[in-house]
This record gives structure tokens, C-alpha cells and sequence, in this order.
């Protein structure tokens, strides 16, 4: 198995970072990161909204969710728990409020969605 590429690789490929979380959760959520790349753009064109990051840990999760056979409640409730955690984390999720266009605080973002996404399906997987 081929290692992941790390974020800088991925950045200096010129991936956003909407586009770097589907690379990282695509293995998790059961899709080819590849075929959603180019629909992923468009997330981070309008940065200064909601952090585009956790728009693309949304899709994710939501994928995921949906090929587990969940409700748009159940579906729901675990999106607004990635959203309170980043919240709690990262003081907001107002992409112009947290980030300021620095490209590396973008990246320890990347990893504060990946590591929630994670951790909400593996608790949902044991439940």
C-alpha cells in the first residue's frame, strides 16, 4: 500500500485544503478522493464563509453516513459534532475569523477534521 502524501506535498501539488481532506477521509468514508477533487475546488473559492475544511469533513461524513443507512437526523447530529469540536478547538469556524489566509494554520486545520472525522465514525462503528 502506497503511503498518504503529506499536506506540503499535497499543497505544493496545488490542492486546497478541502481538497486534502478528501484525500485523507476517502479511505475512511468508502469513495476515490479522486473523483470528487475537481467538485472540492470550488469549496475553498469562497473562503472567508464557513472553513472550508469542515465543509469537506461534512461531505465526508455525510458520505459515510449515508452507505451506514443513517437519517438525515442521525446524519445530522454527527456533523454538529464536528462542528462543536472544531468550534471548541479552533475558537470559531469562520474561515476570515480563524485562519487570516495563512496557509499553515489551514493545515493544522486539515488535521483537526481528519482526527474528528475519524474519531466520530469509529465511535459510531462501536455503537
Amino acid at each position: 500500500m502506497d503511503s498518504m502524501p503529506s499536506k506540503v506535498e499535497l499543497f505544493e501539488k496545488g490542492y486546497n485544503c478541502c481538497q486534502i481532506i478528501a484525500v485523507y477521509l476517502a479511505p475512511v468514508c468508502g469513495f476515490d478522493a479522486g473523483e470528487i477533487k475537481d467538485s472540492f475546488n470550488i469549496m475553498c473559492d469562497t473562503c472567508g464563509g464557513t472553513c472550508s475544511t469542515l465543509r469537506g469533513g461534512t461531505y465526508c461524513l455525510t458520505a459515510w453516513a449515508k452507505k451506514q443507512g443513517y437519517d438525515h437526523d442521525q446524519t445530522r447530529a454527527l456533523v454538529d459534532q464536528l462542528y462543536d469540536a472544531f468550534r471548541k478547538k479552533h475558537g470559531g469556524i469562520l474561515c476570515k475569523e480563524i485562519a487570516k489566509n495563512d496557509l499553515m494554520v489551514c493545515a493544522g486545520f486539515v488535521d483537526t477534521v481528519v482526527e474528528l472525522t475519524k474519531q466520530l465514525i469509529a465511535e459510531e462503528k462501536t455503537v
